[in-house]
């Protein structure tokens, strides 16, 4: 419909995922599986015939695991989805029991996977340094090395930083995180997604990271993963806007002219170029 359109629209052409995704791979991917994970859940909780939950089911722990191995801290993700199965599948409401043992059994999974991956080594030069022992060695000592001194600016600069903050510079993520305050309980699962996979990106950058976070090259690139997920909630006050008729429309277009016009010179500057450049200037 009309509001799904204007959504579309304000995440595509109004938001950093635009500029972002002609640079980089990993996080636009993110973003699509966090989307397609949530379509599989979705589709999961509709379904009554055992064989098709089954193959939901199937699809969905295929695109979780995709998705941690994309990231490791999405598995955030796995954990929310996991977290809402009880409240949402109409088979688990008023079964407590059977919730619990669903949840325990799941948590317990997933922490089996994480001790068995842990167990193994390797060096940052092989493929999945990240999701061995080593790495996790490695990212401890980081940790404890770093002071953290500066862990609140970590924390907020990516959100409303004047250098590179998210909610800045892409108006549908403040709409969404505003419909999220407002209208949770209308959409309770892509709320309890979309806090998870937000305060896991967050957390996860302000604890490997501290003095770095003032520098404009230090951007928010890590959070457009999180992008297509606000501009999925906000679809309740883009809903509100356009009841308003025609006053409402002019607020929506004015947001994607905006949006459009902080990012398009993004768009059409060559950061490989610059960063070329840049490169061969230090080394001289």
């Amino acid at each position: 419909n009309a509001v799904g359109v204007a959504a579309a629209l304000l995440y595509a052409f109004g938001s950093m995922a635009w500029p972002y995704a002609r640079t980089l791979f990993r996080e636009p991917l993110i973003g699509l599986l966090l989307l397609g994970s949530l379509s599989a859940f979705l589709w999961l909780l509709q379904q009554k015939r055992r064989w098709r939950i089954v193959l939901a089911g199937a699809m969905l722990a295929a695109l979780l695991a995709l998705l941690v191995l994309t990231r490791v801290v999405m598995a955030a993700a796995a954990l929310a989805f996991l977290l809402s199965l009880p409240f949402a599948h109409p088979a688990l409401k008023g079964n407590r029991k059977r919730a619990a043992l669903l949840v325990a059994g799941g948590a317990v999974l997933l922490l089996a996977i994480g001790i068995a991956l842990s167990t193994l080594r390797a060096t940052d030069a092989d493929v999945f340094y990240r999701f061995t022992g080593g790495f996790v060695d490695d990212a401890m000592t980081r940790l404890k090395t770093i002071p953290h001194a500066h862990f609140t600016e970590v924390l907020l600069a990516p959100l409303v930083s004047p250098w590179k903050g998210l909610l800045f510079y892409s108006p549908v993520c403040l709409i969404g995180l505003i419909s999220l305050v407002v209208s949770a309980r209308r959409q309770p699962i892509v709320a309890l997604l979309t806090g998870s996979v937000l305060v896991a990106l967050l957390l996860g950058q302000a604890l490997a990271y501290d003095d770095q976070w003032w520098t404009p090259t230090w951007g928010s690139r890590f959070l457009v993963a999180a992008i297509p997920l606000l501009a999925l909630a906000s679809l309740p006050v883009l809903e509100k806007l356009t009841q308003w008729g025609r006053s409402g429309w002019a607020l929506i277009g004015t947001l994607l002219a905006i949006g459009f016009a902080i990012q398009l010179p993004a768009v059409l500057f060559n950061s490989a170029e610059y960063t070329a450049i840049s490169y061969q200037a230090n080394r001289a």
